[in-house]
């Protein structure tokens, strides 16, 4: 299957594409700039405000591990572009600050999150507004929301949850994992899970699964 990983040259990024290939998948690589991405089937260089470029490259699959930051609305900018194509499976990597209906997130996290948005508010408003975007989108989108990423080994044991993150981390191997996953589980669809490395003990749990799954959110599939 072809898909396509903007931000692919990133960290999180690079994983994915190895992942699809590794899968036996076509990834294309879509960046702002020239780079070679290990595992790529083709590569693309594309300005985001390109709205007819960006949907011709993402056909009918993709998987953005894009990240916003200080003038750059890189998220929200691929959302608008990306919403109004019907046919395109997205998954999106954001963040366990970003907030959605349902949410009950622990004491600290409700006290912290202000904190944080002022810190990298830029970042967290514009993934904000990437939710809002796509919960009036025709796309058949997924939200991860991975809480603090760490660079180790994958365990390849992932784990969804509904209303707060299972555990405070999870490997950028293992956000790969899950975001391939995501691609192709259709009780993911209109969706922003939180993902998080499972607990021992706990079985991996995914939507078809889960014991506290929310109603899709948005726009009727």
């Amino acid at each position: 299957m072809h898909v396509a990983v903007f931000g692919a040259n990133g960290r999180t990024g690079r994983l994915i594409v190895a992942e699809l290939a590794r899968r036996g998948h076509a990834p294309l690589a879509i960046t702002r700039r020239p780079v070679e991405v290990a595992g790529a089937v083709g590569h693309r260089v594309l300005d985001l405000a390109d709205s007819a470029a960006v949907r011709a490259a993402a056909g009918s699959a993709a998987i953005s591990a894009l990240a916003s930051s200080r003038g750059n609305r890189a998220c929200s900018a691929l959302a608008q572009a990306l919403g109004p194509c019907a046919g395109l499976r997205l998954v999106t990597v954001a963040g366990a600050a970003v907030d959605a209906p349902g949410d009950r997130k622990p004491w600290p996290e409700r006290r912290f999150g202000p904190m944080l948005a002022r810190l990298v508010g830029e970042m967290i408003l514009d993934r904000q507004r990437e939710f809002a975007i796509l919960t009036l989108a025709e796309a058949q989108w997924t939200m991860l929301r991975p809480p603090r990423l760490t660079n180790g080994g994958a365990t390849r044991r992932p784990e969804l949850s509904f209303d707060r993150p299972v555990s405070s981390r999870i490997a950028r191997a293992d956000l790969a994992v899950a975001a391939v996953d995501a691609l192709f589980d259709e009780g993911l669809v209109r969706r922003a899970p939180f993902v998080a490395e499972a607990r021992a003990g706990r079985r991996r749990s995914g939507a078809a699964n889960a014991d506290k799954a929310l109603a899709p959110t948005g726009r009727s599939r």
